[in-house]
């Protein structure tokens, strides 16, 4: 009884040492890919995905990633559903995000010129999900209102660098219905 006794207390500390020690890990991520673009109403859901603009948009890129290492993984932490703090190895930088155009547009009755960066536009709205390594671009009501798009089919290019000096580029091909 004594040895059934003991070996339950040590099976015990180490239950109790494994959930403090192993609840205080990290999960390192690193942005492999130009994973997947597409552009929505009202937020992201398939469900709203479209490819014409008729109204106000929102451009989710969500990059492709990969876990890059797992520190201090332990079994009890699987049992006991505890998560490790998440963190990437190569964060998106927001200041190199640029999204430029193929074809020429008005804004606010300035040509904006093909393949130049607009990103300064004070009504887009920008979003940075770095948990998930996903921008999103919100072309606004107030933005697209102040714009002159011809009826037809645009090339829109989002590009950004990561703090490991990579540089990821996507397009999406939207038809502009204003």
């Amino acid at each position: 009884m004594k040895r059934i006794y003991q070996l339950s207390m040590i099976v015990l500390i180490i239950t109790i040492s494994s959930i403090i020690i192993q609840s205080c890990c990290t999960e390192d991520f690193k942005i492999i890919g130009k994973g997947n673009i597409g552009a929505y109403y009202d937020y992201f859901n398939e469900r709203n995905r479209t490819d014409t603009v008729d109204r106000a948009i929102l451009i989710h890129w969500h990059l492709e990633y990969r876990v890059a290492s797992l520190n201090d993984f332990g079994l009890i932490r699987s049992c006991y559903a505890t998560r490790c703090a998440e963190t990437f190895e190569n964060e998106l930088i927001e200041s190199t995000l640029e999204i430029s155009c193929d074809k020429d547009f008005e804004y606010n009755g300035n040509t904006i010129d093909h393949d130049s960066n607009f990103i300064g536009i004070d009504e887009l709205e920008l979003f940075f999900i770095k948990t998930y390594g996903s921008v999103e671009i919100v072309f606004t009501e107030d933005f697209l209102n102040k714009t002159n798009f011809d009826a037809s089919d645009y090339v829109f290019t989002v590009k950004i660098h990561t703090t490991d000096e990579k540089e990821f580029i996507h397009s999406l091909k939207l038809h502009m219905d204003l």
